[in-house]
């Protein structure tokens, strides 16, 4: 008898327990959407705020001027991404299965990407050496490679280390994948509202760095293809900003190894908004896209039989 009653205390202390558990969950999901909610709007907020600080540095010396400014700006997006990952208790500088493979992966595809798109620019006629072209300084191109390289993996703590496995938690691995693309893309058009085309171009961006970190299971693979795109285009053609017809602007203020500019047809980049306009670019994309939405091919396990071996003929 106190054995019964006490297996019915036990039983009404679980389902008791059962649920409270079951009552907390809306609260964590209401806290958890709070918290995303949150994290946007503070990357997105940060943004023009570090535009309008950086509007006060002093413009002199190229080299300290350009690192300040993405100091200002990318350094907090990094920090972030970090305590929100802390915050979520959600690894956010995870490396992913087998690491080196899958950057040097990245790597290779974001170069492909960005000589093909600018290929698409040359085929339609639309690429050209600058008139005016600049000066190439090793140093401050060295510099213009390593702000890259903090651009690229501030973008990608944000949004692929934090913000997809976040939302995929809750939406699903298809929802979440593009809900952050979406986000990505709207992070771009803080500071200015940029072409149809370039709004669909983000959104791809956004699909293919992050279809790379799901299949990768980290952030190394997005942040090599997105770090690839960026160098070669900015520090190693010299396309951002686009000179144009008249070939009066620089380079940038780091200057590249090669001065180019897009004219022609800003179908192909030869608008202001460059190759970030571009239907080639939207081609490559999808290319980049594609291939990684294959399912994934699974090896089949070896059966290992124990014991002796039947004796009749299975055939």
């Amino acid at each position: 008898m106190a054995k019964a009653e006490a297996k019915a205390e036990g039983g009404g202390a679980t389902s008791a327990s059962s649920g409270r558990s079951a009552a907390m969950r809306p609260i964590g999901a209401m806290w958890g959407w709070l918290a995303l909610v949150v994290g946007i709007a503070a990357g997105a907020s940060w943004v023009p705020a570090a535009l309008k600080l950086s509007a006060r540095l002093p413009a002199a010396d190229p080299g300290p001027a350009t690192s300040l400014f993405n100091l200002l700006v990318f350094g907090p997006l990094i920090a972030i991404g970090v305590v929100l990952g802390l915050l979520s208790r959600q690894p956010v500088l995870r490396a992913g299965a087998r690491p080196l493979l899958w950057t040097l992966a990245g790597l290779a595809c974001g170069a492909i990407a960005i000589l093909s798109t600018t290929g698409f620019a040359w085929l339609s006629g639309g690429l050209r050496p600058a008139l005016q072209p600049a000066a190439s300084v090793p140093g401050l191109i060295a510099l213009g490679v390593a702000l890259t390289l903090l651009q690229s993996g501030a973008e990608e703590v944000l949004f692929r280390g934090w913000l997809q496995p976040a939302l995929t938690m809750r939406i699903g691995v298809p929802g979440g994948v593009l809900a952050s693309a979406v986000v990505f893309a709207g992070f771009h058009a803080i500071s200015a509202i940029p072409s149809w085309i370039s709004v669909v171009n983000l959104v791809l961006g956004g699909l293919w760095f992050g279809l790379l970190a799901l299949r990768s299971g980290g952030i190394l693979a997005p942040l090599a293809a997105h770090f690839a795109y960026n160098v070669i285009e900015d520090c190693g053609l010299g396309l951002v900003p686009n000179g144009g017809p008249n070939g009066n602007e620089w380079v940038g203020p780091l200057g590249a190894l090669h001065d180019l500019d897009l004219v022609g047809s800003p179908l192909w980049g030869g608008g202001p908004e460059g190759l970030n306009a571009s239907l080639g670019l939207t081609a490559a994309l999808v290319a980049m896209i594609l291939p990684l939405l294959a399912p994934p091919v699974r090896h089949p396990v070896p059966v290992v039989m124990r014991g002796p071996l039947p004796s009749h003929r299975l055939i």
